[in-house]
């Protein structure tokens, strides 16, 4: 199992020693590069949405609005309105409930990520998703986007 060395993490305002499993991501099987590991919370993977679905041959389109604290990913006709720190997502506009709320984490460089509910948005976005406890590793399959190198 992989574990973090003691990263330092705020959320929730509330400063946390995370030594919890560092999660990896792949997505068809290709590890999905990110500097920030997925962390665990009441049991339950949360990601870099930025690193992991937007960055990555996911491919999801990526807008954050500060003013209203709400992440928007969107791809192929779907979608996800994401709000920090609350149950409630809207997919298409229709009302879902997520099972832990997205979050904004510090680490101790201060940089700060978005966090979501990995298994959460991959299903949304048609993903299958599956979770190996013993490695650390959310292997994630289904359609992917062409990178295009900046």
């Amino acid at each position: 199992m992989s574990y973090a060395d003691n990263i330092k993490i705020k959320y929730d305002n509330q400063s946390i020693n995370y030594t919890d499993t560092k999660v990896q991501y792949t997505i068809n099987g290709s590890k999905i590069k990110s500097k920030y590991p997925g962390i665990i919370v009441d049991e339950i993977s949360l990601a870099s949405a930025k690193e992991v679905f937007s960055d990555s041959k996911i491919g999801l389109s990526y807008k954050f609005n500060k003013k209203k604290n709400t992440l928007e990913l969107k791809r192929d006709g779907i979608t996800l309105l994401l709000t920090l720190n609350s149950y409630t997502a809207k997919v298409n506009g229709k009302d879902e409930t997520v099972p832990i709320v997205p979050r904004l984490v510090q680490f101790s460089d201060k940089t700060s990520r978005i966090y979501v509910p990995a298994r959460y948005v991959a299903k949304t976005f048609g993903l299958d998703y599956t979770w190996d406890a013993s490695t650390g590793v959310a292997a994630m399959t289904g359609k992917t986007v062409k990178i295009i190198k900046k």
